[in-house]
């Protein structure tokens, strides 16, 4: 419940067979949440992330909170780095535990919503106002968070990106979690034969 385990399948098209392997071992001393891939270097609140790094959310560890973890090392028995405090719940109205995260690495638009690089996604485990403009979300929706100032006094203001009252999502079985922003798929143009 702690660890972050990657799956690696035979060939991109056939996720029937493949194998497993630890990533991060005890990552947290607490039940991991949701884990996101800093893909490429990317600044939140005046924090320097970089690429290969992770962001993750933890059970009853200071509830609300996203961690920045750097790693040195990997695998079974073999993890090692660093973990910080990338936003403090508390300053930003999130006391309920964090759910559902993501990191926004490239400048991107989603149903004409536009999302700067490093903008964060969350959901949360409860309905909360977040944000130092105390943004109203239900444990049903997912919102951004634009940081001007990260770690200890975290200051960011929320917009909610996906209302989940739109889709009737009204038991705790539907909250969305965990959160995975995925790039639309282009297929490859072939010149010449």
């Amino acid at each position: 419940q702690n660890d972050l385990i990657v799956y690696r399948p035979i060939s991109t098209s056939d996720y029937g067979s493949g194998t497993f392997f630890m990533l991060l071992d005890n990552l947290t001393n607490d039940d991991l949440k949701d884990v996101a891939l800093v893909e490429q270097a990317t600044t939140v609140g005046g924090v320097n992330l970089a690429a290969g790094s992770f962001l993750y959310s933890a059970l009853n560890t200071l509830d609300g909170d996203v961690f920045h973890f750097t790693p040195t090392g990997f695998g079974l028995g073999t993890t090692t780095g660093s973990s910080t405090t990338l936003l403090d719940g508390s300053d930003i109205g999130m006391t309920a535990a964090v759910r559902g995260i993501e990191i926004v690495t490239a400048d991107t638009s989603i149903g004409g919503v536009n999302l700067p690089a490093g903008t964060i996604v969350l959901s949360l485990a409860g309905d909360q106002s977040v944000g130092t403009n105390s943004l109203a979300t239900m444990r049903y929706d997912a919102f951004s968070l634009s940081v001007s100032s990260a770690g200890t006094n975290t200051v960011a203001t929320a917009s909610l990106l996906f209302d989940g009252s739109d889709l009737n999502l009204d038991a705790v079985a539907e909250d969305p979690y965990p959160l995975a922003l995925v790039a639309p798929y282009t297929a490859p143009v072939i010149a010449n034969l």
